[in-house]
């Protein structure tokens, strides 16, 4: 790879922000085009260990962190200065993220942002804007500070990392609320084995790429329990991307475009051995029913009643980089709040978790006495407990 021409529009300053998996093949892959690049850890003590053993690990590998990559952990490095941005952090992170980089960027300075995570808006926050996705959050951030310009792109693949450090094909489906990034991506990440799509509908392409993540940790589930095998695999694909569709209709975006982008990305995060979210959900599922996870009575009643707040938890709890387990809760509590009916989101979990609570004689912790303490979710506070326990094939201990 030959480092990048001075002459091109790409800005002088680039920098990989997040220190998982993914941030260190960017900035890795990245290094041989530029003089320097930065990544960024939101871990002080881990910035200073990378930097100084100059090792980092990419899905269970050890490479080595090329001299011309700086490591840092505070932003201040940002101040001066035009910058491509390439964001890879957990979506927990992103609105805080997006926050700061309003603050310390050179406001008449162009910035170019692009950004691999997946998710929504935290609850809190769309009610604070009205806004959904990340870029309409940064389109406000960026007139409130008036800022000269600030292009986002968001990345969808089809390009799961096990198979970028594989040097496999790939592919990059992109759109932009500029009209330069499209070129400074192309010319950052050009090669043989690299594929670029553009697309107009930013929302859209956003939208799907986050809600692609939970199917494939449903699919992984049910390929941990034997009764399930690849027939159930393909209906739970089918009925998550109805539910995609169904919500970018009620987001009034067209869904023709998302037939190319979406369905691809889709289809390869519940299929390929190298997805991460689907490799979580057969993990998770295989430690609950083999018996080496065994949660607490409470932590048992929240896998029951509320399995996407149990799986968000056990995520946060690990080093696992999986969007799936983030954007599932922020799904649901968008489609509570406008009142949106996603009946595989909201039930898919409960459902394929029934299995592991059946042999592990869940109900038996159930008695009368213990369920007066159990808040139920808004769907179930009409409905007697134990008739509906009964509907789902449980028995009254």
């Amino acid at each position: 790879m030959e480092e990048i021409k001075s002459s091109t529009i790409i800005p002088e300053n680039i920098a990989v922000l997040g220190g998982g998996p993914m941030g260190i093949y960017l900035s890795t892959y990245l290094s041989p085009k530029a003089k320097e690049i930065y990544l960024w850890y939101d871990d002080r003590k881990r910035a200073a260990k990378i930097e100084k053993e100059r090792i980092a690990t990419i899905l269970e590998d050890s490479i080595s962190i090329p001299e011309n990559v700086r490591i840092q952990s505070e932003f201040d490095f940002l101040k001066n200065g035009s910058w491509a941005l390439i964001i890879a952090v957990p979506s927990r992170l992103m609105e805080g993220i997006l926050d700061e980089l309003s603050k310390v960027l050179d406001k008449n300075s162009s910035h170019f942002i692009f950004t691999f995570t997946k998710g929504l808006l935290s609850s809190s926050t769309r009610k604070k804007t009205n806004c959904i996705t990340y870029s309409e959050y940064l389109q406000k951030l960026c007139v409130a500070g008036k800022f000269k310009n600030i292009e986002y792109t968001a990345v969808n693949g089809p390009n799961l990392l096990g198979e970028l450090k594989r040097g496999h094909h790939s592919f990059y489906c992109l759109a932009s609320s500029g009209t330069q990034s499209i070129e400074i991506f192309e010319t950052l990440f050009c090669g043989s084995r690299n594929h670029t799509k553009t697309y107009e509908d930013l929302i859209g392409l956003e939208v799907s790429g986050a809600m692609k993540n939970p199917i494939a940790i449903a699919c992984g589930i049910a390929s941990g329990i034997p009764e399930c095998g690849s027939n159930f695999e393909g209906e739970l694909i089918s009925l998550g991307y109805s539910e995609i569709i169904t919500l970018l209709k009620a987001l009034e975006i067209p869904i023709q475009p998302v037939q190319e982008y979406g369905l691809a990305d889709l289809i390869a995060s519940c299929t390929s051995r190298y997805s991460r979210n689907k490799a979580y959900g057969h993990r998770f599922v295989h430690k609950l029913i083999s018996g080496e996870d065994r949660p607490n009575l409470i932590e048992r009643i929240e896998l029951f009643f509320n399995p996407a707040e149990f799986i968000q938890k056990e995520v946060s709890q690990s080093e696992s980089h999986v969007e799936g387990a983030f954007a599932l809760a922020s799904i649901i509590s968008l489609a509570e709040e406008k009142k949106w009916k996603f009946h595989f989101m909201i039930h898919s979990f409960k459902y394929l978790l029934e299995e592991f609570l059946q042999r592990n004689s869940f109900v038996s912790y159930l008695s009368p006495r213990r369920m007066k303490f159990i808040i139920f979710p808004k769907s179930l506070q009409n409905v007697p407990v134990w008739e509906w326990l009964r509907e789902k094939n449980f028995k009254k201990p």
